[in-house]
This record gives structure tokens, sequence and C-alpha cells, in this order.
């Protein structure tokens, strides 16, 4: 596993934490695909009932991803560094030509 020494500390944080997340973000699928022929059993659900209740679950898991994401695009809108005083001060990107490449330049000249 030499690409896990050769990545810096921050970029083998950053995958455990994602890996992590992934994890728990597919849990209760996995939980109820665990479980499902217990409760089939248990609660007397035909395959059909079965089906559509995890059908439901993923229809409504990928609403509240689209909810969730949604809402953050309007949250990160309103962060601190889109206010309108951090514009104000903001420079301007062009190139500025200093003393020492003047000289530079018209030597060349």
């Amino acid at each position: 596993m030499t690409w896990w020494t050769d990545a810096d500390r921050p970029a083998r944080r950053a995958l455990v934490a994602a890996s992590l997340g992934w994890l728990l973000d597919s849990f209760d699928i996995n939980l109820y695909a665990l479980v499902l022929p217990s409760l089939m059993a248990g609660l007397r659900i035909d395959q059909t009932t079965s089906g559509a209740i995890q059908s439901y679950m993923l229809v409504s898991a990928a609403a509240g991803a689209r909810t969730t994401r949604a809402g953050a695009g309007r949250s990160s809108s309103a962060s601190p560094s889109r206010s309108s005083s951090s514009r104000s001060t903001h420079r301007s990107t062009a190139p500025r030509t200093t003393t020492s490449s003047r000289r530079t330049c018209s030597s060349t000249s």
C-alpha cells in the first residue's frame, strides 16, 4: 500500500472521512436488506410490498439529498466571504509593472 504511505496526512484523513461518510450514508439501505427476510415473515409482507417499501425509501433518500444540496447552495451565498464589504476591498488582478521590469524592458530594446 505505497499509495497510503506516499500521501500526506491531510489526504489520508480526507480519505478516511469520506469513507466513513459513505459507509454511514449507505447504512440504512444495507440494514433494511439484512432484516428484510425477518420483517417479511414477522409482518406477513409479500415481495411486492417489501419492494415498494425499498423503492419509497430510495426515492425519499434521493429527494432528501436534493433538498439538502439545494439548501446548502443557498446558505453558501450568504457566507461572509461573499459579502459586499469583501467585494469592495477586492484588488484588481491586472498585472502590475514594476520599476525593475521597466529597466529590464528598456535595456533590452
